[in-house]
């Protein structure tokens, strides 16, 4: 078969895009108490969601019936003080009512409210288990805090730990950032900087205060790793609101010091004018530096550049040379690539 045009349309600019990512121990203080997400709208009371006062009324209602996921919803009410004058009394009333029916987040909020209200930590530490044991990774958490701070048990970092990491896993940003922060200053597990990075940015993605400010810490300090973290964070609006321009910043440091990540990224966002003026050169050049230390990516998508001329001379023995070397890295857009150049111009892909 002799040459055919390469047409876009057929052979599509297969870029792979900036992705969704991929100090000691806890103080008790009154911040964990009350700070917790209320979830969903009560069903039966989601008309009046936004109306704190009429919200109130319609979980009075529903928890007098004896509806414990609306009296654990009532106790949250007087605990933030919303549609009610706060009232912490009233409050535990609720959450015990809801506890004592096995509600495991009112259980949580009963041990919250023993361990930070009224500093009774055997108390907290035994409803705290009930509701662990059903999985709730804030009792979780509470326990792994008790640990650390040898509150109702024997100080003891190590199972504060392992706490952590229970409830980190189930998600919880609260333990994922103190996981990050064991990691980091090897407090109750040997001192680890990638496994804390990558606690620490977990929890920022969810918004966790402390994370964020850990992270852009050790970004301004130089780490190409926490700066590419950051970066793809402002990209994707993870933890974040969404600023291309400051994930450019981010993700421009870390490639400058060779990180083949947030190179290919880099080279993503030129290509692409995302948070930089569009530049095919320069994404030609940042994508090339990936590709040459072995991203399979980074490889198909200077292959597509070849292919399609965009930054680069059009070179089709090129364009397969990297297509073959994504393709051999298990990159299955290199390999469709490759196979679709081979079909359009077989002379210089044999």
């Amino acid at each position: 078969m002799g040459k055919r045009p390469l047409c876009a349309a057929i052979l599509l600019l297969l870029m792979a895009g900036v992705p969704s990512i991929a100090g000691g121990a806890d103080r008790v203080s009154a911040e964990r108490y009350g700070g917790r997400s209320e979830g969903p709208a009560y069903p039966g009371c989601e008309k009046v969601s936004r109306d704190d006062a009429a919200l109130f009324r319609c979980l009075k209602d529903a928890s007098e019936k004896g509806d414990p996921l609306a009296q654990h919803r009532l106790g949250n009410l007087y605990e933030a003080g919303r549609g009610v004058p706060r009232d912490s009394a009233e409050a535990m009333k609720w959450y015990r009512k809801a506890a004592e029916q096995g509600n495991p987040e009112a259980q949580a909020s009963l041990g919250d409210a023993y361990a930070f209200h009224q500093q009774d930590y055997g108390e907290a530490l035994l409803w705290y288990r009930k509701a662990a044991e059903q999985g709730n990774a804030e009792a979780l958490y509470g326990i792994g805090v008790l640990h650390a701070n040898g509150l109702g048990v024997p100080r003891d970092r190590a199972k504060a730990v392992e706490w952590y990491r229970k409830a980190a896993e189930r998600g919880n940003p609260k333990a994922q950032s103190s996981l990050g922060r064991a990691y980091a200053y090897g407090v109750g597990v040997r001192r680890d900087p990638s496994e804390a990075l990558w606690w620490f940015r977990q929890a920022a993605k969810q918004g966790n205060a402390g994370a964020l400010d850990w992270l852009a810490s050790v970004a301004e300090k130089g780490s190409p790793e926490a700066q590419y973290a950051l970066g793809t964070m402002y990209a994707d609006g993870q933890g974040v609101r969404r600023d291309p321009a400051e994930a450019a910043k981010w993700i421009h440091r870390s490639a400058e010091q060779g990180n083949a990540e947030a190179q290919k990224d880099l080279g993503w966002m030129y290509a692409n004018g995302e948070g930089v003026t569009r530049n095919d050169e320069e994404a030609a050049k940042w994508i090339r530096k990936a590709a040459d230390q072995g991203d399979p990516h980074a490889q198909n998508n200077l292959g597509v550049m070849y292919a399609t001329g965009r930054g680069l001379p059009k070179d089709y023995a090129e364009a397969a040379k990297w297509f073959r070397m994504a393709a051999g890295s298990g990159d299955a857009k290199g390999k469709e690539n490759l196979e679709k150049l081979k079909d359009l111009y077989r002379p210089e892909t044999k």
